[in-house]
């Protein structure tokens, strides 16, 4: 039996239960101290564990029911899908067919037919990309959906047939209107969230839906990607993220490519979260103004 200020052998390097640990022979006082944090009642983590939220569904396992998945924003965020920021102090989402539970720190989702939607990919029980998606209708609006279904799309998590299969299936179940909205507007040759927002607001103000990253090549040689693009007006738009600012090899490869583009007779708009978030009106009237030009 270990002394009254050891731990376990078992127990060092992982989370674990209170009652695992008197079990083992560990004290309730060095349970009580400050070598370990409480993040549910009735379990316990090593203070030296970074407190990821990968941790923290660890120790959650140890307490949920055997038919217990991470569902909603917390799959969101195990499959690093761009959600709110708010979200990452939030409670951890759980769905389970257990019928009444309760957990401190948890938002208990009752759900069933859990199997057919966990992703084997991870270590921890899962909701796949698709369901995740779907889920997050009850909690996010349209273009924000739209945001998370381009990222999933981007990086193979699903494919769009999976989605419009998914969302057909789903007639009367909470948020399906707002997948159903959300579905003609993904587009998985987005590369950023600021992309999305961007091509969402042209969208929304009626212009037509610019291309996502294609290729200019001309007389066979490749001159740029413009995130958002109007090929045959020959209209590229550019979201300008802040490191295109602050990395000065960055910075340079976007003042070759907007020449480049420009001797080929482009015009080239350059839009940043202030234009996207803050003067949504005047980055449209831009947008607006370059496509007269050309349509003339």
């Amino acid at each position: 039996m270990p002394s009254q200020s050891e731990l376990p052998t078992a127990l060092i390097g992982r989370p674990f239960t209170v009652a695992e640990a008197l079990a083992l022979g560990a004290s309730r006082d060095v349970l009580r101290g400050n070598r370990f944090r409480t993040p549910f009642r009735g379990v316990r983590i090593p203070v030296e564990f970074e407190d990821t939220l990968t941790t923290r569904c660890l120790a959650a396992t140890l307490v949920l029911p055997k038919d217990s998945v991470f569902s909603h924003a917390t799959a969101a965020r195990i499959h690093a899908l761009p959600v709110p920021g708010h979200w990452r102090d939030g409670p951890l989402h759980v769905s389970t067919a257990t019928h009444g539970l309760r957990r401190q720190g948890m938002e208990i989702h009752l759900a069933s037919n859990l199997l057919s939607g966990v992703d084997d990919d991870h270590a921890l029980p899962i909701r796949a990309a698709a369901q995740c998606w779907a889920e997050l209708a009850t909690q996010l609006p349209v273009d924000e959906l739209v945001v998370v279904g381009d990222a999933a799309l981007r990086r193979g998590l699903v494919t769009q047939t999976e989605l419009t299969m998914l969302v057909g299936s789903l007639t009367g179940r909470r948020g399906v209107r707002r997948l159903h909205r959300a579905l003609p507007l993904l587009e998985p040759a987005t590369d950023s969230p600021m992309e999305t927002r961007t091509r969402l607001l042209l969208v929304r103000a009626g212009l037509p839906r610019p291309v996502a990253n294609r290729d200019v090549v001309v007389d066979g040689v490749w001159l740029a990607r413009p995130d958002l693009s109007y090929p045959d007006l020959k209209i590229a738009i550019e979201y300008e993220g802040d490191h295109h600012r602050t990395d000065r090899r960055q910075w340079l490869r976007d003042k070759t490519r907007r020449r480049l583009l420009e001797d080929a007779g482009w015009i080239v708009i350059e839009v940043t979260s202030v234009d996207v978030h803050l003067t949504p009106a005047v980055t449209v009237a831009r947008v607006s103004a370059a496509i007269a030009s050309r349509s003339k």
